[in-house]
């Protein structure tokens, strides 16, 4: 109140405070602001929010206490799809998530680079990293000297034109010698040669075929000797007048 209080006590209280206090601190630490630019946001928030031809990819990094010495990317062939770090020196292990949403096709490889050349772990803290392509882990790590490359998925043949050979191609060994040597001894002579060519006329016809079968029976007794001689010649005179019958 703003007059001084009286000697004599008064029988009601003074009046409420202004505003109640502010809330109370939250129970978890917020990560420290970095002193350098970090890459983009994260793009999705969950392995359900690419497109149906895409494919979640996740980079978690736990850092060591060295985290200004630690980067990473995150390549589709050639070409930087996400990147990390460097991250903060304050002695104290953070762990820091990107996402990203790439094609099914995409050829994916993530390098991550330690300048001191101590990797993350475990001189100075146990750093790691893990990688994951729709919730499976691909990848994890953290024992490694400067640097580290994880191919996650081979890269798909390009379908232009096939360049010429460097060197002229090579040409096939022999193949091997048979397996035995041919017989010594010959084969057997060919047969002699056919002989006479055939007749060029025909035979003769078969004979027919007999009239009747024979008979089963024999035949009588042949006839008995021829009769006696013929007569005298007959003469050149007429003979007397015929008798009468």
């Amino acid at each position: 109140p703003t007059s001084a209080p009286t000697s004599n006590l008064t029988n009601n209280p003074t009046n409420n405070p202004t505003s109640k206090p502010t809330s109370a601190p939250t129970s978890t630490l917020t990560n420290n602001p970095t002193s350098y630019s970090t890459s983009a946001p994260s793009v999705g928030s969950n392995w359900s929010a690419c497109a149906s031809d895409e494919s979640m990819v996740r980079v978690e990094l736990l850092t060591d206490n060295n985290g200004s010495e630690t980067t990473w990317e995150l390549k589709n062939g050639d070409n930087v799809l996400l990147q990390d770090g460097p991250f903060a020196d304050n002695f104290v292990q953070q762990l820091y998530t990107k996402e990203i949403c790439v094609s099914k096709s995409a050829c994916l490889s993530m390098m991550i680079v330690d300048t001191y050349g101590d990797g993350i772990c475990c001189e100075v803290g146990k750093g790691s990293y893990k990688i994951f392509v729709d919730g499976v882990l691909q990848k994890s790590g953290g024992e490694f000297q400067s640097s580290e490359t994880t191919q996650i998925r081979d890269c798909q043949p390009t379908t232009g034109p096939v360049p010429f050979p460097t060197a002229l191609p090579v040409t096939a060994a022999p193949v091997s010698n048979p397996t035995s040597a041919p017989t010594s001894k010959l084969t057997n002579n060919p047969t002699n040669n056919p002989t006479s060519n055939p007749t060029s006329t025909l035979t003769n016809n078969p004979t027919s075929n007999p009239t009747s079968a024979s008979t089963s029976t024999l035949t009588s007794n042949p006839t008995s000797n021829p009769t006696s001689h013929p007569t005298s010649a007959p003469t050149s005179n007429l003979t007397n007048n015929p008798t009468n019958n």
